[in-house]
């Protein structure tokens, strides 16, 4: 028997894929049974077959997995539609292929894919690695269905039949190695990394919003850290890789033992591995944070969700807003980095209480440069106690939540589809209420951009008197006007321009002045870029222009901008010097907008030392790549008058 693994799942970031965790992680156990088995990673296809379609991209992973006798799909909820047309498609090429879901979104909707779409034959729910291997074994031996734990499946006479749920993964040396070396070539061919590592599974609290906890069962489980320790010293010594994600749903939730347990692990690890890892507010060890910085943490991801005490009651979160004001300073103290993530839009949710959250996001975002801010439009999930509920007011609007990531639109034949099995595909669909209609969108796509792209400009017109109900509005008004298809740099731009003009002073215009150029940059929009500093280099002053692109971009960036914007003397002798310049990062953005308002180098680099972000070098680095560029007289190290 041959078999292949298929991930659609990245499809919407492919320029940043990392290889799929779960395929990883499988296929080593097809080889356990002598079963040869490839991978299929769609993001990877798509980049090589370069295909601009869903349709084409679905015909080409079709074709080339018809030829294998079983064809296992790994599913999210994001691209169910694709995966369901391959399905279609290669049962179409090779009807006797047999074809097996597995995933969050098969499995909180197995009984009816099954029962709605014949060309998957059956799903495996939650934890792969024990009904994988006894599906494997009841295959090759000829024996009955029913003995495979945690499957759902058609039976001869059409009927879905759903097997009792397999014991959940205590062992973790039951996890084969992932399948690393097999693929590296191919990955680094195009210059992605294994950057993701699994830390464990199960959340054990009960947020209503989200299948995670479904998913597991609720088992809170770690792996041991010695062996993560050793994966990740694996990808750093065998790929050079040496930031990585720490896949866990609920991290830092642990008693002082293993804490230390995890501590004296990454301890052995070389000093320029970096990790960050996901929590929630109410169980990270502010205690423990300072130690956990000196051994790699970097980047931790908590989801906030809400700014209102009722919603926050109502979704199943049980601590304070003071409580994530702690978190934040204590991260910020540490030299960590923090994600803080907010839904806006849940059911029943009223404008005001929506303010509420934009406003305690745009504090938290306020509070340090080491925020970032994420607000994403609410998406109701299968599997979870908000579905049913809720299933009635669900709409087939076209809105994308940051769910939907995905590189096309969707074509009117998956759009029947998805209106016909709204239970199944209910990401895809607009809650409806009357009293926000399109604002959580226009906050997740135009105001939430801005937070991030434009921290300091909106800081000042906030502090000016701008109001969150009056952000939220213009956001509203920009989400509505204009062409479709503008990214949310472009987005996020244009409603700073309109609040800086009826709101801002000029402490919001210089910081827009600069900050624009940094999201240009960062967003690999050069033209944009080129034409910001031709039109703010008088505002923001000589200081600014080569050390934005020093900080933001790499060599031959800056040899784009430079020849396109050959009357700036600052970028053109940036450009002739040859300087290999590094890549932008919050703390470098914070360095550089210091120097750009008059700060001396000394106190830039000794705030950079204090708030390090990449590695103990940190200070050292900014230090030597300014003195080199005042050396070489690009820039003025001098304070600037009148700043």
């Amino acid at each position: 028997m041959r078999a292949c693994f298929v991930s659609f799942n990245g499809l919407g970031h492919p320029g940043a894929h990392t290889p799929p965790q779960a395929m990883l992680a499988l296929e080593p156990i097809f080889e356990e049974y002598g079963i040869q088995c490839e991978m299929l990673d769609a993001p990877l296809l798509c980049r090589e077959a370069q295909r601009d379609s869903a349709e084409g991209l679905v015909d080409h992973i079709a074709s080339s997995a018809c030829v294998y006798d079983l064809v296992a799909v790994t599913t999210r909820c994001e691209t169910y539609p694709i995966a369901l047309a391959f399905a279609a498609r290669l049962k179409a090429l090779n009807p006797s292929a047999v074809v097996v879901f597995g995933g969050p979104q098969a499995s909180a909707t197995a009984r009816a894919t099954i029962a709605r779409f014949h060309a998957v034959d059956m799903v495996i729910r939650g934890e792969g690695e024990s009904p994988l291997r006894a599906l494997l074994e009841t295959i090759s031996s000829g024996q009955d269905l029913q003995t495979v734990p945690s499957l759902t499946f058609r039976t001869p006479d059409g009927k879905v039949h759903e097997t009792s749920p397999a014991p959940q993964l205590e062992c973790w040396s039951a996890r084969p190695f992932p399948a690393y070396q097999r693929y590296a070539n191919r990955y680094r061919a195009h210059r992605l990394k294994f950057s993701e590592i699994e830390l464990g599974r199960g959340c054990p609290f009960a947020c209503n919003f989200c299948f995670t906890a479904e998913m597991w069962r609720r088992q809170y489980r770690l792996r041991p850290f010695e062996q993560v320790a050793s994966e990740m010293r694996y990808l750093r010594d065998v790929f050079g890789q040496h930031r990585f994600h720490l896949i866990h749903d609920n991290f830092i939730m642990l008693p002082a033992s293993k804490m230390q347990a995890l501590i004296d692990a990454f301890s052995e690890l070389p000093r320029d591995v970096a990790w960050g890892v996901s929590s929630r507010i109410d169980t990270i060890a502010l205690g423990e944070l300072r130690a956990l910085a000196n051994v790699g943490l970097r980047e931790i991801f908590v989801g906030i969700e809400t700014g209102n005490d009722t919603k926050k009651a109502e979704i199943g979160k049980h601590w304070t807003l003071q409580a994530c004001e702690r978190v934040i300073d204590a991260c910020s103290e540490a030299n960590i980095a923090v994600t803080t993530s907010f839904i806006v839009g849940f059911p029943g949710e009223n404008l005001d209480e929506l303010t509420q959250t934009v406003a305690f996001a745009a504090a938290c975002s306020g509070r340090s440069d080491l925020v970032e801010t994420q607000l994403h439009a609410f998406a109701l999930e299968a599997g979870t106690p908000l579905h049913e509920p809720h299933l009635a007011n669900l709409s087939l609007s076209g809105r994308k939540g940051d769910h939907i990531r995905i590189p096309w639109d969707l074509d009117a034949k998956q759009f029947d589809i998805i209106g016909q099995n709204a239970d199944i595909f209910s990401t895809f669909m607009q809650l409806y209420n009357p009293t926000l209609e399109d604002a959580p969108y226009a906050v997740q796509d135009v105001l939430g951009p801005a937070l991030n792209y434009f921290r300091h400009t909106l800081r000042s017109l906030f502090a000016a008197g701008l109001s969150h109900k009056a952000a939220i509005a213009m956001a509203v008004e920009v989400y509505d006007q204009g062409p479709a298809g503008r990214s949310r740099l472009t987005l996020a731009h244009e409603l700073v321009c309109r609040l800086a003009r009826s709101y801002g002073g000029p402490e919001a215009h210089r910081a827009m002045a600069f900050e624009q150029i940094c999201a240009h940059l960062d967003d690999g929009e050069f033209s944009a870029a080129h034409e910001a500093l031709d039109f703010q280099m008088h505002d923001i002053g000589p200081i600014a222009a080569p050390g934005v692109l020093m900080f933001s971009a790499n060599f031959d960036i800056t040899v784009r901008v430079a020849r396109a914007h050959n009357n700036c003397t600052y970028l053109r002798q940036a450009c002739m010097s040859g300087y290999r310049l590094v890549r932008l990062t919050a703390l470098q953005r914070r360095a550089l907008y210091q120097l750009a308002r008059g700060v001396s180098l000394d106190d830039v680099v000794k705030s950079a030392g204090r708030l390090r972000v990449k590695d103990l070098h940190f200070e050292a680095r900014v230090r030597r790549h300014l003195q080199d560029l005042g050396d070489a007289g690009l820039i003025d190290l001098r304070p600037v008058s009148g700043n």
